[in-house]
This record gives structure tokens, sequence and C-alpha cells, in this order.
């Protein structure tokens, strides 16, 4: 097993985010775009399971498009070594911000992977909507990157494509933690809703170093596939280089809390 991942365990500003029992998946994600969409309340609702509450900032509901390179994937106890493509992928989200019973997270609309039986496995094992899409890469071009998928056929709605090229300037100036910047990257649990129970996906990371971002978005079609009406132009985009993740499998969320990570970001 990689020292990294011992090295994000022992990390003393991590030690009050990690659930009292084993990981299950250490990776690193790298190279990440994010792309920050405004809606209402009202355009969000339907897509979100009644049991989630809407996290809203001055009244808006924020979506985020989120395209990564996934690399150095470890399983705790896999018994074998993992296909290249499970260790080393592209990966596009769609995420609202939601909370549960005062906790705040991310619910998945959509998650973008190139697998298509990684996808079907994670998605079985998880609960998150983790769908497989031809083409889909994150790529080097140039001094910058390029993120691409599909087309993945949506019935009765357009098809999912996504196709951007970005390139980091300098990091991003935020006064503090409670800027919007960080409050919508912060480091938050996953909510999946299975039979009308809310579980928890737990992982924990070093907040992300954030940078300004040039991007152009050539398509960009993953919102209107999940359901989402209207196009629109992100109002925020930023760049990491990536973090390292430790992450355990879902757990359904309990109301003593016994071993789920705060909900809010270790910057806090």
């Amino acid at each position: 097993m990689p020292t990294w991942v011992d090295e994000v365990l022992a990390d003393p500003s991590m030690q009050r985010h990690q659930p009292q029992r084993p990981w299950q998946t250490a990776l690193i994600e790298e190279n990440v775009l994010f792309l920050h969409y405004r809606f209402t309340p009202a355009d969000l609702r339907p897509l979100v399971p009644s049991q989630l509450g809407l996290v809203t900032v001055d009244g808006s509901v924020w979506v985020a498009v989120i395209a990564l390179h996934v690399s150095d994937v470890k399983f705790r106890k896999a018994p074998m070594p993992l296909p290249r493509s499970w260790r080393d992928f592209g990966e596009i989200d769609v995420a609202v911000n939601v909370e549960f019973k005062g906790r705040r997270g991310l619910y998945f609309l959509s998650i973008e992977g190139a697998d298509r039986f990684a996808s079907w496995l994670t998605r079985r094992s998880s609960g998150i909507p983790y769908l497989f899409s031809p083409n889909l890469e994150v790529r080097q071009e140039g001094e910058g990157f390029r993120a691409t998928s599909g087309p993945r056929w949506v019935r009765s709605r357009p098809a999912a494509e996504f196709d951007a090229s970005y390139a980091p300037r300098r990091p991003v100036a935020a006064a503090d933690s409670s800027s919007l910047v960080h409050v919508l990257a912060g480091q938050y649990s996953a909510f999946a809703v299975r039979r009308g129970q809310v579980y928890e996906l737990d992982e924990i990371h070093r907040a992300w170093d954030l940078q300004e971002v040039d991007v152009e978005l050539r398509q960009n079609t993953l919102l209107s596939a999940a359901g989402i009406a209207g196009d629109r132009d992100p109002e925020l985009q930023y760049f990491s280089p990536g973090s390292r993740i430790v992450a355990w499998l879902p757990r359904r969320v309990r109301d003593d809390r016994d071993g789920l990570a705060p909900g809010e970001p270790p910057s806090s």
C-alpha cells in the first residue's frame, strides 16, 4: 500500500474527519476542473430525493460540473492487481450541494465513467448514479488539459456530451474559508438514497489548492441530460492540481452520527 495513504490518515487535520472503521479505497484526483452553475431551488427540487434538503447561498442552489483524472486507485483488500482501466481513468461529475439533518454533503445527479464494468460495479455497490460514457478522457493538451465525453444517450432527454479545454493561471484570491469559492469546494461527504434510507459515502483529503483557470467550453449537455432545464454559462470556474483521497463504502446515516465525518471542510 502506498505510504501516502498512511500520511493522509495520520494527518492531524484529518483525524477528526475519519470514520472509526477501516477505509476501503484510496486514489489520487488530479487536473481537476470545477464549473459551478447557479439555479433556483425550484429548478433542482424535482431531481433531488425529498429526504435531502437543498443548500442555498444567497437564495440560489449551486450545481457543480467537475472534470478530473483519477490515478493510483487502491482497494484495501483487493485479491489481485486491478485492471489498468480501473486504476487510471477520466471522470466527469454533476453534483448538487445538499444537507441531511444539518449535515452538508453532495448529491450526484450523474458521474460519467469510461469503463463499462467498473461503472456498473460502482453504481451497484454505492447507490451513486455512476454511468458509462463512451469516449471519456481527461488528458494533457498543450500547456493545459482537455476533458471530453459522450455522447451518452439519455431517454427523452438530450444526449450527455462534454468537451472543454482548460489551463490554470494563478492561485484563487479568496478572503477566507467562508468565501463562496471555498464553501463550494469544501470537503463534503456524498449522500445516496436507497429505498427511502439515506446513506453517506465518506472521504477525506486535504483542502483543494485552487487556481484561476481559462476555459474553452465547446460542449456541455450534462445538465440538460440530468433533467435541468436552461442552458447557461458557469458563474464560477477554477482548477486544482489535485488531492489524495481516502474513502469509505456507504453507510446508513444514523442519528448518533457515530463514525461519520463532519460535514464541514477541514479549514473551517
